[in-house]
């Protein structure tokens, strides 16, 4: 008899420890359920400003950057027609005509290859 009283106590010492981490978990289970609710909260508002927000394709980026690159190319084109028009281009310097690359079109030891307006009156 004497045993089982004591088997009796164990089981109840078992049981009240059983009840007691049973508790800490209801407890914990409450409060993480507080906390889902406010991250669940949290979320849809983040989600709702999401959808407020446009957002670039990625194909439309592409189109736009090549869209830039060959602005910037015309750009460069209408840029060296207008210093040719004007005359301050490099080309309009020698830097481009032929004379230029091939020499000053002078021979040595005159002054020029055509004869002046003085030589000819």
């Amino acid at each position: 008899m004497a045993s089982l009283t004591a088997n009796g106590t164990q089981l109840r010492l078992a049981i009240s420890e059983k009840q007691r981490e049973l508790d800490n978990f209801e407890a914990d289970f409450q409060k993480t359920a507080g906390q889902s609710a406010a991250v669940a909260a949290s979320y849809e508002k983040l989600q709702a400003q999401a959808k407020g927000v446009e957002q670039p394709q990625i194909l439309e980026y592409i189109k736009l950057k090549a869209q830039v690159g060959e602005l910037q190319k015309e750009a460069a084109d209408w840029q060296r027609k207008v210093d040719l028009a004007s005359g301050t281009a490099s080309g309009r310097a020698g830097g481009s005509s032929a004379t230029g690359r091939l020499g000053s079109g002078k021979r040595p030891g005159l002054s020029s290859p055509l004869p002046t307006k003085a030589a000819l009156k």
